[in-house]
């Protein structure tokens, strides 16, 4: 039956690949002292991870790394090569790769099976496995300040994420400590490491509310703490900027709202640290053996740490405006919305001293832009594509920008562009985005 379509079919295949980048590398994303990124390599079937150390300037300022594809960068390290790791596997999927805070382990969550259960495999950066205890486990880590521990997801036998659990490398799973519970079987939990590198803001939501609770890595035994009860119709979106929560909330308006919170002793993880209870091997895998997960913990939680009250109005939504998402760094704030049908972002510079909200332009007129998570100190980085750009990502330039189509070469920044496909998995201005395609 298609017999006389082969030939065409045929052609379409090689005219994609004559398109695509099959050796290939991806925007690098700074982490401590190293650079990570991703290669591709015509004829293999998934991606190696690999680092290369970071180059400062005269001032001291990271020089980006813009690295060629198939070529290696200057000190470049080899992580994880998943084609190795997926060698006699029907299945393989690296779902996250997290670096210790001390850049010398290296945390990947391993799927073998497809059931997004996931293996979290700790491992030095020379490759050498030390620890892959932890078994079963659902999307979300997050290392503690001493890179000896970290906190990971679990799920219920519907693959609800509903128990936050700490693990110290090196230790047998039976000995981890069960550190929150979402027992309500109508929510369930996410986390990932905050802008703020002090704090990780623990999110639990269903489809109309939500609640939040702030989990301490430089004291990681400490229970994470609440910040806000649940309200009836406001789901909440919070990132910490060290000292106080910006918030996204439902609250006032289904179309989003965003407000600020001050966290109490100036959010010191050592003054934080002296509110929150701290857990005990009582509440260990081995201890709680016949525990059904989401059982709550006996104890009473302690007050929230930003009720509602108080909670400062920062931003509404403008009409045709929905506001979904904010990122906090120590000197700018992001924020996400949908406008004019469009995805859009929003900046602050936190510099200033009340709050002026600048539109981040790039040069494609019809597309999506969403922001890229980078370290807390570094510039704002953006990625947008539409059906004529490619995947980019662009590093915003405050406070005086003016849009950019290719990005600055050492010593003004600039880089090649670098266009790839994405495989399967005063006076308010325009901040200026200086720009390279990514994968």
């Amino acid at each position: 039956m298609t017999a006389p379509t082969r030939e065409a079919a045929a052609r379409l295949v090689e005219e994609v690949k004559a398109s695509t980048a099959l050796t290939d590398v991806t925007v690098p994303i700074r982490e401590g002292e190293f650079w990570y990124f991703r290669r591709f390599t015509e004829g293999q079937s998934y991606a190696t991870h690999h680092r290369a150390p970071v180059e400062r300037d005269e001032a001291g300022a990271p020089i980006p790394l813009v690295p060629s594809p198939g070529v290696p960068a200057r000190g470049e390290e080899l992580l994880v090569d998943e084609n190795e790791w997926a060698r006699g596997q029907e299945f393989f999927r690296l779902a996250d790769l997290y670096p210790s805070p001390d850049g010398r382990l290296i945390a990947w969550a391993r799927d073998t099976s497809g059931d997004e259960r996931y293996t979290w495999v700790v491992q030095e950066a020379s490759g050498r496995v030390i620890d892959e205890a932890v078994a079963g486990a659902g999307y979300g880590f997050a290392w503690a300040d001493d890179s000896q521990s970290f906190i990971y997801m679990g799920v219920d036998d519907a693959w609800r994420a509903c128990d936050v659990w700490w693990h110290r490398v090196g230790t047998p799973r039976e000995a981890d400590e069960l550190l929150l519970v979402e027992p309500d079987e109508g929510f369930e939990m996410g986390f990932a490491p905050s802008g703020f590198p002090g704090h990780v803001v623990i999110h639990s939501s269903s489809s109309t509310a939500g609640r939040a609770w702030l989990w301490l890595p430089a004291h990681p035994s400490v229970r994470p703490l609440p910040l806000m009860p649940v309200r009836a119709r406001t789901l909440v979106s919070a990132d910490s900027a060290g000292d106080r929560l910006f918030i996204v909330h439902t609250g006032l308006t289904q179309e989003g709202s965003l407000a600020q919170a001050m966290l109490p002793g100036g959010g010191s993880p050592e003054a934080l640290a002296r509110l929150g209870v701290p857990s005990s091997s009582a509440y260990s895998r081995r201890a709680l053996a016949d525990r059904t997960p989401g059982t709550p913990l006996p104890e009473d939680e302690p007050a929230p740490l930003t009720p509602f009250e108080s909670w400062e109005p920062l931003r509404s939504p403008g009409p045709g405006e929905r506001i979904t998402d904010v990122e906090a760094h120590s000197d700018y704030v992001a924020l996400s919305l949908r406008s004019g049908s469009l995805t859009q972002v929003d900046v602050w510079d936190r510099r200033e001293q009340a709050p002026t909200w600048r539109r981040v332009e790039v040069d494609a007129p019809v597309r999506t832009i969403t922001t890229v998570p980078t370290p807390w100190a570094d510039p704002l980085r953006v990625e947008f594509q539409s059906q004529t750009v490619p995947p980019t990502v662009a590093e915003v330039s405050l406070p005086d920008p003016t849009p950019a189509s290719t990005p600055p070469r050492h010593p003004r920044r600039d880089a090649e562009p670098i266009t790839r496909p994405r495989p399967r998995p005063p006076r308010t201005r325009t901040p200026r985005t200086q720009a390279r395609p990514r994968r």
